[in-house]
């Protein structure tokens, strides 16, 4: 069987273990090209190191184990591996900027626990914010008395009409700029392809944002944006765009308009909602 190497010849001839062998062998990428049937040993031929190599350059790009197996099942083509090996960057891309969020949340994390007066157990998560397409209601800031209520019903009623509502909760964006918080928008989120005719823009989304999640009445609402807003400052972040409220499970008259019955309260004891405000450090 001169034409054979043993395992641990094999192995060592490629730079890898025989334990390594053995899992490749299990996992359909490189089998022996002879077993004894007397003792089971193991034999490779030297012209298996080619398909090896290409495993192992695989493996150290982070490719799955079963697309490596469907790319050595035959011999690849130098096109598909081009198209493999792009698909493969951008989900390696993604996987980068999910970890760039995460070192964003831990140093703010660790901000939060060092800095004396910020408590971790204050309540407040770090999260994310997905963009998303909504129809938006605007407030006129000329006027003293701005009826949210009223505005969430109208727009409710709109996309309605439209068949465009998408079951995600609606929520109120409050303008930073405007101390006397007479500039609300109100944004009911809308299914991908809602109809032109329907005016509707994406709100933008943020990497990194606080969030804090209460249940009851809405008058505790101030006193949550308050201690939200110390707690910012004291982990030493910076509040960046404007806050949100975001209904969970809230009341609504659904005069003209039907919503899901898991989103809706029998009374404000019921309410679920949360306070989203995008940060950055």
């Amino acid at each position: 069987m001169s034409q054979f190497l043993r395992i641990g010849q094999f192995a060592d001839l490629c730079g890898v273990s025989v334990k390594t062998l053995r899992f490749y062998d299990a996992e359909g990428l490189l089998s022996p090209a002879h077993v004894n049937p007397d003792n089971g040993y193991r034999y490779y031929r030297v012209e298996q190191a080619r398909q090896l190599n290409l495993v192992t350059n695989l493996r150290s790009a982070g490719f799955p184990i079963p697309e490596i197996a469907q790319l050595v099942s035959s011999p690849p083509r130098q096109r598909e591996l081009l198209e493999r090996a792009s698909l493969h960057r951008r989900r390696l891309e993604q996987e980068l900027r999910e970890v760039g969020q995460q070192i964003q949340r831990l140093d703010s994390l660790l901000s939060s626990v060092l800095a004396r007066s910020a408590d971790p157990l204050s309540g407040v998560r770090l999260t994310s914010i997905a963009p998303i397409q909504a129809h938006v209601l605007a407030s006129d800031p000329s006027h003293q008395d701005t009826n949210i209520t009223e505005m969430f019903e109208r727009a409710e009623s709109t996309v309605a009409q439209f068949g465009a509502r998408l079951d995600q909760p609606p929520f109120l964006m409050l303008d930073d700029a405007d101390p006397d918080r007479r500039r609300v928008e109100v944004c009911i989120p809308v299914c991908p392809g809602a109809p032109e005719t329907l005016p509707t823009r994406v709100v933008a989304g943020s990497e990194l944002a606080c969030s804090v999640v209460y249940a009851g009445a809405y008058r505790q609402t101030g006193s949550l944006r308050t201690r939200m807003g110390d707690w910012i400052t004291n982990a030493g972040l910076k509040a960046q765009g404007p806050l949100r409220e975001v209904y969970h499970r809230f009341g609504a008259d659904q005069g003209d308009y039907r919503l899901p019955p898991r989103r809706m309260a029998r009374s404000h004891h019921d309410f679920l909602t949360e306070l989203l405000q995008p940060i950055t450090t």
